[in-house]
Parts: structure tokens; sequence; C-alpha cells
């Protein structure tokens, strides 16, 4: 693998490892994640489905492009990376989604 892959490959580590979908319950086997590091392209579309089940689609569309670009052909995820940009472009999902799903509202204070 070249240096460009090598680095995509450790940026989506960092940010699977900082990501809220990653806790102790739903964690990513550590065996995987170094398959990833190593630029295994069947575990890096393996990890692109666990992060796509989990609704991380930010994170499973960067493993998507990755496989689809760099990948052996792999049809199934040209297919899963267009259904996410599909979702993307019809505004079913954006980047502030995730963001508002987590934020909890506090009530508005009364004035008295």
């Amino acid at each position: 693998m070249n240096n460009l892959n090598d680095k995509i490959s450790r940026e989506l580590l960092d940010k699977v490892a900082l990501s809220d979908t990653n806790t102790p319950s739903n964690e990513i086997p550590k065996e995987l994640l170094d398959k990833v590091a190593l630029s295994d392209m069947d575990a890096t579309f393996e990890l692109g489905n666990i992060l796509f089940r989990r609704k991380d689609y930010h994170l499973a569309r960067l493993c998507f492009f990755i496989v689809s670009e760099h990948g052996n052909g792999n049809k199934e995820a040209k297919l899963l990376l267009d259904e996410i940009n599909c979702l993307f472009a019809s505004h079913l999902i954006d980047d502030k989604t995730e963001k508002r799903e987590q934020t909890v509202k506090e009530p508005a204070k009364e004035e008295k």
C-alpha cells in the first residue's frame, strides 16, 4: 500500500477511536482495527458495514470510499457509498444530524 492509503487508514482509526458509537458495549473488535491499520480492504469494508449499521454514516462513508477507490473493485462498497451519498444529498442526514441527536435540550427558564 502507498503512503496515502496508510495515512487515510490511520486517520480513519483515529476517528473511530473518538467516535461516540465505539463504547464498551458495542466496541469494534481490536483484530478488525488492526487489519484496517494494515490497509486490509476486506477489513475496511467490514468496518464500514459495522459503522453503517450503527448509523455512523460519516465514518461508514469514509470506509466505503477507501474500499471503492483502493480496493479490488468492490461493487458493494460503491453501492453503499452511493446510498450514503444519496442520504446526504436528500438531506435525510447531514453534518449536524448526529450532533443534534446527541444534544440534550435544556428546558427554557421562565422569567419572573
